[in-house]
């Protein structure tokens, strides 16, 4: 993808204060959704398309949403070619035009109509999986993702800073900045030439690989960890011929092409003072200044607030404030 790497600050690991009620509204939940985890370990939600009950999967790193083919044609949606945009799927699939779906439900929170990229359809049913909730849908709220508990909470973003951490005493703060998004690796957006585009917020922060401090976007779109392969090896000394590294296949990049991946095993991971070991990352060549995308393969350790409107993140351990149950 790429990304302009505006630096994700630590604030700090610190109590939570916020204004008092006079000065901002309280916190307002639109709803808890429980998830469904898939086999790869992404996050699927159950939504409402049209009147159509299906699920999409929720992806911080897509910059727009998406929705399969079949169902807009069972819709009967126009579509159009997208401004100057187009996005390319896992399977390579160019996706260039869009629909406007109506009646837009995310469990109980209703969107109006929304603009999605359409894609082809999965060898799935339609009432499993219909595409991704994309940033121009996550946007408009704040989100919570408690790993835990396995549940997404939508938030209104018209609320004290740092009341969305109603979980836990403390948490780490991560602030992120706006950053323009162009082509993307693994099923993300490109830009065509001479064509602008509106800027989104996307959770682009640091972390620590072996000590080493790295710019991650934190990409529940994404299984697995990856890590740019140049960026692997002007940092860590790592390329395709260093040992512990094994082939792992190839994926499909904006352009529709194909580039090899590798496996490598990092020793250790640290998130917002949450510390992984032994972390399997892929390497690849990504199109663009990407880094290093954080899937939920290390993801579904944290509790999560993202606070769009804020430009910050607040992060637990996922069982930070879970009280432990009596010995038996």
């Amino acid at each position: 993808m790429l990304l302009r790497f505006l630096f994700g600050v630590v604030i700090a690991a610190c109590p939570l204060h916020t204004a008092s009620a006079e000065d901002c509204k309280p916190l307002q939940r639109y709803g808890t959704i429980p998830f469904a985890t898939e086999d790869d370990l992404r996050i699927s939600l159950s939504v409402t398309l049209g009147g159509v009950s299906t699920h999409l999967t929720l992806d911080t790193g897509a910059y727009w949403s998406t929705i399969r083919r079949d169902l807009v044609e069972k819709l009967g949606l126009n579509t159009r070619k997208g401004a100057g945009l187009y996005m390319t799927d896992l399977a390579g699939e160019k996706m260039e035009k869009v629909a406007i779906v109506p009646d837009v439900k995310v469990g109980s929170l209703g969107y109006g109509s929304a603009e999605f990229f359409i894609s082809g359809a999965p060898p799935v049913p339609v009432e499993e999986s219909a595409g991704l909730m994309g940033q121009n849908l996550l946007n408009k709220i704040d989100l919570e993702i408690d790993n835990a508990n396995r549940t997404v909470s939508l938030f209104s973003q018209d609320h004290c800073d740092a009341d969305g951490v109603h979980w836990a005493d403390e948490a780490v703060v991560l602030e992120f900045k706006r950053a323009e998004t162009g082509s993307m690796h693994y099923s993300r957006t490109k830009r065509e030439e001479g064509k602008s585009t509106n800027n989104y917020d996307v959770p682009l922060v640091w972390a620590q690989f072996e000590g080493r401090n790295v710019a991650v976007l934190f990409d529940t779109g994404a299984t697995n960890t990856a890590m740019d392969l140049d960026l692997a090896k002007n940092i860590f000394g790592i390329d395709e011929h260093s040992p512990g590294v094994e082939p792992a296949g190839v994926a499909y990049v904006a352009n529709g092409g194909t580039v090899e991946n590798y496996s490598y095993t990092f020793k250790k991971l640290t998130i917002a003072g949450v510390t992984l070991e032994n972390v399997p990352v892929l390497l690849s060549k990504f199109d663009g200044d990407s880094q290093v995308l954080l899937g939920m393969h290390e993801m579904r350790h944290l509790h999560l607030y993202i606070a769009y409107k804020e430009g910050r993140i607040y992060i637990t351990a996922a069982d930070a404030g879970i009280k432990p149950q009596p010995a038996k």
